[in-house]
């Protein structure tokens, strides 16, 4: 092979690689965007209560998942069986464990429905520094068959099936009530354990048969027997996706520094909506006043259990850096530093010098009237301290009795820095 062959041999290899990184870049940043049924187990793990269940003498595992809380008490959902006793005079102890606490608490069964398999259990709330649950989502539309669904418990752990490794909807029960579930790694100790698919909880486990199906009973039928009942249900359902139908700025002008501008956003279908780059998060609607100090692009995102959807709007800064006019009043001294005050007033025809200004009848503080030669001085001696001070020309104009406007020119266009009134000191510049 001559050295030429190897080259572009070589060339083509460092081509492939440089294709398969990207690929292998967008698969990562592709898994990273969209959150599956894995994802949403883990999300929603601190939900799930590892129950012991103390018989007289005969102790028995299960599980069971937070679906809402009220005056200091949560409230579990979990199979009847599990927690249940057949025997006459059976003594009945429920103590549930949750992720984070030291140690487990008592759990009173608060009703039942023998019939449906289905069970509402309350505890204390553990103190918020060691305890959160999440509220998002459950999923009240039937899962299609196929619908990969991962379980959070089992043997008296917090297990989760590993990511690839799910179970599956096979079918939804005569009765309309249960999903079968096929391939779901249950074993002894998951009944009352939640399934889960990428949209939030879809059902509850309660029973395995000899053919390895698994009978969840549907999420929506627990919901409804559990509002029925009167206990709160603070899991959020799972609708669409989010859509933005708004979001805007007030002023599609470039802003000048301290200057202020509205961003008005509208919202539908979205559990959160945030505004970055703070983070804020906000209602469906609305509006936020920004000052940002220099050109920043702001993004709302609007997410639900079924998407992201994200825009931007970016807000222009205009940074000019002048001489800060100081000036005392009857009622104080202010200072006015002219680069926040920026605002177009038109367009510049051929100003390209400093020469044009109009005499007034104030002095200085060191005595020197103020016309248009003494504060070109007091320019020219700030720029020369600091190049960077000004960006362009300025020029001062008399708008009427001791009523002064201050320009300064940025690229083509003439900016009205300030309007000031009733001036009697200007001094030189920081």
């Amino acid at each position: 092979m001559t050295g030429h062959e190897r080259g572009r041999t070589s060339a083509r290899r460092g081509i492939l690689r440089v294709f398969l990184m990207c690929v292998a870049l967008l698969l990562v940043v592709t898994m990273v965007a969209h959150a599956d049924g894995y994802d949403r187990a883990v999300q929603l793990k601190p939900n799930v209560v590892l129950l012991t269940i103390a018989r007289d003498e005969e102790t028995s595992y299960g599980c069971g998942f937070v679906v809402g809380e009220q005056d200091e008490l949560l409230y579990i959902v979990t199979a009847w069986h599990v927690v249940s006793c057949d025997a006459p005079d059976c003594s009945v102890r429920v103590s549930a464990q949750f992720v984070g606490c030291p140690s487990p608490v008592d759990a009173t069964v608060w009703r039942h429905d023998s019939g449906l398999d289905l069970a509402v259990l309350t505890t204390p709330r553990p103190p918020s520094s060691e305890y959160q649950w999440e509220s998002e989502w459950y999923d009240s539309v039937n899962p299609a068959v196929g619908t990969e669904v991962w379980l959070v418990g089992r043997a008296q752990s917090w297990y989760i099936p590993l990511r690839g490794t799910p179970g599956h909807v096979e079918r939804l029960s005569l009765a309309m009530t249960h999903l079968v579930v096929v391939d779901a790694a249950v074993q002894v100790g998951t009944s009352g354990a939640p399934m889960i698919s990428e949209h939030g909880v879809v059902g509850m486990v309660q029973a395995a048969t000899v053919s390895a199906e698994v009978d969840v009973l549907r999420i929506e039928i627990v919901r409804h027997a559990v509002t029925t009942w009167g206990a709160p249900w603070g899991l959020a359902e799972c609708t669409g996706p989010p859509t933005i139908d708004l979001f805007a700025s007030s002023n599609v002008d470039p802003l000048y520094y301290g200057e202020a501008v509205n961003l008005m956003w509208q919202v539908r279908d979205a559990a959160r909506v945030a505004l970055a780059p703070d983070g804020q998060e906000l209602a469906m609607a609305g509006s936020v006043t920004v000052a940002p100090e220099e050109t920043t692009t702001y993004t709302l995102r609007a997410e639900s259990c079924k998407g992201l959807e994200a825009r931007d709007v970016t807000v222009e800064v205009l940074k000019i850096r002048v001489a800060r006019l100081f000036y005392e009043g009857e009622d104080g001294t202010y200072v006015y530093d002219i680069a926040s005050w920026g605002s177009q007033t038109g367009r510049a025809t051929g100003l390209s010098d400093m020469s044009v200004w109009t005499e007034m009848d104030v002095e200085l503080a060191d005595g020197r009237p103020w016309n248009g030669d003494t504060l070109k001085d007091v320019i020219d001696d700030a720029v020369a301290a600091d190049p960077n001070l000004i960006t362009g020309f300025a020029k001062c104009e008399v708008a009427g009795p001791r009523v002064v406007q201050v320009f300064i020119t940025h690229g083509d266009m003439v900016l009205l820095i300030r309007e000031l009134s009733e001036i009697t000191v200007l001094v030189k510049v920081p």
